[in-house]
């Protein structure tokens, strides 16, 4: 094979990776990191881009090697420390392509290829199961789930870097969604399980009982005979909970219209401001709690300007009005002015009300756009900022008979959005020696230097978004699915009546520990009593989606790859192992010949019955075997189809 490789394949630092004993199932997640971190600096030695790192002769000098190792391992924390890899290499490159940003590509790249190698049970297995970046303990296949409902599952703060994570445990899903890695969110894997997890095909929660805990498994719909628990943890489902936050955020504009639409009281309060407070309360309260279970999604998400907008006109307009209710003097002291104050809100709650047309694809890749570019603008006021104030100093005292402070401001201001006339007829105003130079220097870098730049820029900043709108769109889509269901609390309460919580519940805290059964059941009741409108609606529009004709549960345009449903998937799927036989395919056991059905209900009890009786006289460890040969001599013929098609050309 030698003679006939090019000389890019025989290079003598890969067969270590070869040699590698796999990683055991029980080894720390630590451990595991640091052999996938050692590995990949051994590996990438350039500063390689995504694209070049998936091209036939570098997949097959660096990429595949390494794959091959991974593959014989049954750690299912593989794909999360991958994913940490790549975290922590871009955040040594700092934006930079470098050695680093090649090596966290790479770790995408494999974590990306590793999953074709997965069941459907092992797939959500691995992007689900949580762990420890940093627990040097042995791993076990699942992590406990966490009992105390007031833990949050990242520290607070906006999380970027792998040194702001704290010590609770996280998922690969949440981990992607945090690096950003957008390529490995985009993949066609990927996306089946946040399908799966989007229409709640996949569930975290089956049932809303004391005993309730938080695991992903398969959630097979019954038409007649689902519990009253089990209707309501359809809540959890990011579908439905989308739904009913928009229906309660219609609602509650329309409760704000009404308020608007009355008459400022000279004395008191209106029965109508009180309702209206104690909603505004609820949705500040809701807010609090995003950031608190996850910062760094909350900071991610791409309202969450809009959302510390409107708590800052809340909390401004209950101050003024409560100001002018304690008897407060003056203009700030008028219920007119609260009113006005009020009525800033519609800016942004209006758009907030319908940011579910973010969820559709030609919405959903021009609001990534919209950020980018008023992110990018901002930036660019500032040099505007510095260069503006020099000017207006500098007219001032130029023209300081003539002219205040306010009034140059505002001149330059109109000068610098097109009204260039305006500058010259004033210039003369200012100072007849300096100030038609001056001028003239100040509209050339405005209008031809700034404004030229800023434009470019913006170019560029649009351009790059849609080369990737694509991938920008499904992280999107994928940040709000997970942050739908990342919330370990088992009742999650909507606005208001969340604050029920705080008056009701929040006294018995004194002598009942969080995770006490007895707090968790009046939750629970709490919860059946105030949210069964929201169940109804739930209840009907599954009903009715069940009922219409060739229906579609994909999100139209999400991706090319085809999205099996549950059924196919355990019909096609196999749970035997975490991997299956056999490197290509793409999809829920897509191709796999000979593969065992996976039972209905949840994945947990069926394939625990199913894999005592489908290994015992070790059929199941011979199936194991065969796969893995089968998917090394696949790995093979292609690199020698690569290696002679290279040498004929």
């Amino acid at each position: 094979m030698a003679a006939i490789l090019p000389p890019v394949y025989r290079r003598t630092s890969f067969p270590p990776f070869m040699q590698l004993t796999p990683i055991s199932s029980s080894s720390p997640i630590t451990e595991v990191i640091s052999k996938l971190r050692a590995s990949l600096r051994q590996a990438i030695d350039s500063s390689y881009a995504y694209d070049q790192l998936r091209t036939p002769p570098l997949s097959s000098q660096l990429i595949r090697p390494i794959l091959r190792w991974l593959t014989k391992s049954k750690h299912p924390g593989i794909i999360l420390a991958l994913i940490w890899c790549k975290m922590e290499f871009d955040d040594r490159a700092n934006g930079e392509r470098n050695h680093d940003s090649a090596r966290g590509w790479a770790a995408e790249l494999l974590a990306i290829r590793l999953l074709s190698n997965y069941t459907p049970t092992g797939l959500i297995n691995s992007l689900t199961t949580e762990f420890d970046p940093r627990d040097s303990t042995p791993a076990t296949p699942a992590t406990p789930p966490r009992l105390d409902d007031r833990a949050p599952l990242l520290a607070p703060g906006m999380i970027r870097s792998t040194s702001d994570i704290s010590s609770n445990s996280v998922n690969a899903l949440e981990l992607a969604i945090l690096a950003p890695a957008k390529h490995f969110l985009a993949s066609s894997r990927v996306q089946e399980v946040l399908n799966a997890v989007w229409r709640g095909e996949v569930v975290f929660w089956t049932t809303m009982n004391v005993d309730s805990h938080k695991k992903a498994v398969f959630y097979k719909p019954h038409i007649h005979g689902r519990t009253l628990e089990e209707l309501y943890s359809r809540l959890r489902v990011p579908r439905s909970r989308v739904l009913c936050e928009t229906v309660n955020r219609v609602i509650f504009l329309a409760l704000y219209l009404w308020v608007l639409a009355a008459t400022p009281p000279e004395i008191g309060w209106l029965w109508k401001e009180l309702v209206l407070l104690i909603w505004i309360c609820g949705y500040v309260l809701d807010e609090v709690q995003a950031w608190r279970d996850n910062a760094g999604l909350w900071w991610g998400d791409l309202w969450w300007g809009a959302d510390v907008g409107l708590c800052t006109i809340w909390f401004a307009w209950a101050g003024v009005r409560l100001f002018g209710l304690l008897g407060g003097e003056g203009y700030w002291g008028t219920a007119t002015v609260a009113w006005n104050v009020l009525g800033l809100a519609a800016i942004i709650l209006v758009p907030r009300c319908f940011s579910v047309f973010s969820l559709i694809p030609y919405f959903g890749i021009l609001m990534p756009c919209l950020r980018r570019l008023t992110w990018d603008f901002l930036k660019f006021m500032i040099l505007v900022a510095v260069i503006y104030v020099g000017f207006v100093i500098t007219f001032c005292v130029l023209g300081r008979e003539n002219f205040g402070i306010q009034r140059m401001s505002w001149i330059l201001i109109r000068i610098f959005f097109g009204s260039s006339y305006v500058g010259f007829d004033e210039m003369y105003n200012i100072n007849p020696v300096f100030g038609p130079t001056l001028m003239v220097i100040f509209v050339t870098v405005t209008q031809i230097l700034l404004v030229t730049i800023l434009i470019a820029i913006l170019s560029n900043s649009f351009s790059t978004v849609m080369n990737n709108a694509r991938e920008e769109y499904l992280f999107l889509f994928a940040a709000t699915c997970i942050e739908s269901t990342i919330s370990d609390h088992l009742v999650v309460f909507f606005p208001p009546f969340n604050i029920l919580t705080i008056i009701l519940l929040r006294p018995f805290r004194l002598f009942l520990s969080h995770s006490s059964p007895s707090l968790r059941r009046m939750k629970l009741w709490l919860l059946f009593i105030t949210h069964s409108a929201f169940v109804l609606l739930v209840a009907m529009w599954e009903s009715l989606e069940r009922r219409l004709p060739n229906r579609s549960a994909n999100r139209p345009g999400l991706s090319k790859a085809r999205t099996m449903t549950v059924e196919e998937l355990l019909r096609s799927g196999d749970g035997g192992t975490p991997f299956r036989g056999g490197a290509g395919g793409i999809g829920f056991g897509i191709g796999l010949r000979g593969s065992r059905p996976l039972r209905s209900g949840t994945a947990s009890e069926d394939e625990t019955e199913d894999e005592t009786q489908y290994q015992d006289g070790g059929i199941g460890e011979l199936r194991e075997r065969i796969g893995r040969v089968e998917s090394e001599l696949r790995l093979l013929r292609e690199e020698l189809m690569e290696a002679v098609g290279k040498r004929v050309d």
